[in-house]
């Protein structure tokens, strides 16, 4: 692989994450409560594969992102070839060996921030434009001539029928992605604005915290040069997701209590106006760390809140819940945190299960 070679492979895979991310946010409300996983790279694809709870695949859409550097895409014989590919992968699917559902089904999507193009002007049929007015058309919608085209154009780059056949699942899609990265991170964080309005602090660090997620899992290398959906370590789950939107909003919350009640707090924990800003960062820490298993110092103090249920029965508010919970665990536990650490590792948790109940 060239210099040049790797540019292009890591601009592809921004492409796709940035693709999955937006068909992520798009999506949110429909799938917020659903069990899924989402795989980046595979086959040269991303695809959102939706499970049953007990993990079983009921449904899996699929998505080709492609960029173009100038024009629509034709029905020329590059285009055939990822429609070729597209079909191809749906095979993979079926031949896949993780478990499926007896009513599995799947979507086939081309997806591009250009525009795609269906015409002939040596016929008198309609043209159809796949672009910002018309941001979705399935094949099963094309007109018969095209349709008989695409067949026609992909037999001739050989594949059997039951390929041939995968076509009535495609679908095409186009998205006013920018072309630049920055810019399609700018369109994502307006996305995400516009979901979780002001119930997130800082949209932009939200969409870096997503970022984050697909980033470990993009330029992973499928297992023997061969893509499979039981790859874990290709996987985005729902639950991670879920854990990073649960943080991201958490947070929020936490810092409206933190300004509403600041005075209560640093009466409880007595704390110097000096060290009001060490702790309020320390404070903003604990909620990762209480997700990270090698800061056992924090898993403690998060976990034996956790089962403290007498502790919430009892109390009559915030304050008197978190001076509680600080001293009963100052008298049973020694810590190698420092005080401060402590203390917001303690309200930080607190918030956190208060949430939860």
């Amino acid at each position: 692989m060239s210099d040049n070679d790797g540019v292009h492979a890591i601009v592809g895979f921004r492409l796709q994450r940035n693709f999955a991310l937006l068909i992520l946010l798009e999506s949110w409300e429909e799938i917020k409560d659903k069990k899924y996983f989402i795989s980046i790279e595979h086959h040269d694809d991303f695809l959102f594969c939706y499970q049953t709870e007990s993990g079983l695949v009921s449904s899996i859409s699929t998505y080709q992102s492609k960029k173009k550097s100038s024009g629509d895409w034709t029905l020329n014989k590059d285009f055939l070839e990822i429609l070729k590919k597209i079909t191809e992968l749906a095979r993979n699917l079926y031949e896949d060996k993780i478990e499926k559902t007896s009513d599995y089904t799947h979507k086939l999507h081309f997806i591009s921030n250009s525009p795609t193009s269906f015409s002939d002007r040596s016929k008198d049929i309609p043209n159809i434009k796949v672009y910002e007015e018309n941001k979705q058309v399935k094949f099963t919608e094309l007109d018969t001539f095209y349709k008989n085209k695409i067949k026609n154009g992909i037999n001739d780059l050989t594949i059997g029928a039951e390929q041939l056949q995968e076509l009535e699942n495609l679908i095409f899609l186009y998205r006013d992605l920018p072309r630049t990265v920055k810019y399609q991170k700018n369109l994502l964080i307006g996305n995400f604005s516009e979901i979780f309005g002001d119930k997130v602090i800082d949209h932009k660090a939200s969409i870096e915290v997503l970022e984050s997620l697909f980033s470990k899992v993009e330029a992973i290398f499928n297992q023997g040069k061969k893509a499979k959906l039981l790859d874990k370590s290709k996987q985005v789950t729902s639950e991670q997701v879920n854990t990073a939107i649960n943080i991201i909003t958490t947070k929020q919350k936490a810092f409206k209590l933190w300004r509403a009640s600041k005075e209560d707090i640093v009466r409880i924990f007595h704390l110097p106006m000096m060290q009001q800003k060490k702790f309020e960062q320390a404070f903003e820490n604990s909620f990762d760390l209480f997700k990270d298993l090698k800061q056992s110092e924090h898993q403690k103090i998060f976990n034996f809140l956790k089962k403290q249920d007498m502790i919430f029965e009892t109390c009559m508010n915030d304050k008197e819940c978190i001076e509680a919970f600080y001293n009963k665990y100052k008298r049973e536990f020694t810590s190698q945190l420092s005080e401060i650490d402590i203390k917001a590792a303690v309200f930080a948790a607190y918030l956190e299960l208060r949430e939860q109940l």
